[in-house]
């Protein structure tokens, strides 16, 4: 991934806009254009991985932006309808176990310098933050965002979740698989996501589906066309 050049006579090297489901992309993705392709890259760690980095390495494009749905661990910081701008992604995919009793992979013993090699990536990425994050009269906030393999399924679940990482304002399926990619191919991630449910709260009457949508569509010109920031820790 290369950086957009400096001389304003030069072509704008794209921004590639990265949206996890069909869903997500028929509600919120603008039209593309030269300066910017939109992509979906699936659902779930795994295929989010795999196809940002065929991405990344079939075309060239200045920055990444990730949007989509989340479900907030914390209601205060982060509520319905509100946005979410991340600083960093935890990685809170990999373990054994469930709710209290899980355990991540440094708690078993098998991350660190003796088990990953040296290009390998920490559990938590940095993100860049974008100079102009939303339009006046849109709820945000900024925070750490954490990836897991499977959405809490019930509230005793999200509230451990809560407990092990107090940092996580929002869960989601995506993130950190794209920010591994990004870094890896040598370019800047912004991750933003709309707030549409409780964690653990699988009643589907009480999401916020519509309004997730209209507040994530609101902020997309902003992230898309400000400057970007350097990586906050």
């Amino acid at each position: 991934m290369s950086t957009p050049p400096d001389d304003p006579a030069l072509p704008r090297v794209p921004v590639l806009l990265l949206v996890p489901s069909r869903p997500e992309c028929e509600a919120i993705a603008p039209p593309g254009s030269a300066e910017l392709v939109i992509a979906r890259c699936g659902v779930g760690p795994v295929v989010a991985a795999a196809e940002t980095a065929r991405l990344l390495a079939s075309g060239t494009y200045g920055r990444c932006v990730l949007a989509g749905l989340a479900g907030t661990r914390d209601a205060e910081r982060a509520p319905l309808e509100s946005l979410v701008i991340g600083t960093a992604v935890r990685d809170e995919a990999c373990g054994v176990g469930h709710g209290a009793t899980f355990r991540d992979l440094a708690q078993m013993g098998l991350a660190g310098p003796d088990h990953e090699p040296p290009d390998d990536a920490p559990s938590l990425l940095p993100l860049a933050i974008p100079a102009s994050a939303a339009p006046e009269g849109t709820a945000w906030t900024t925070g750490v965002i954490g990836t897991v393999a499977a959405t809490a399924a019930d509230p005793a679940e999200a509230q451990a979740r809560r407990a092990r990482h107090a940092d996580v304002l929002v869960e989601e399926m995506e993130g950190f698989a794209v920010a591994l990619a990004c870094r890896r191919a040598g370019g800047p991630l912004t991750i933003v996501r709309a707030v549409g449910n409780r964690c653990g709260d699988r009643d589907l009457s009480g999401w916020r589906f519509a309004e997730a949508f209209a507040a994530l569509r609101a902020a997309l010109g902003f992230l898309l066309d400000g400057e970007v920031g350097g990586p906050r820790p």
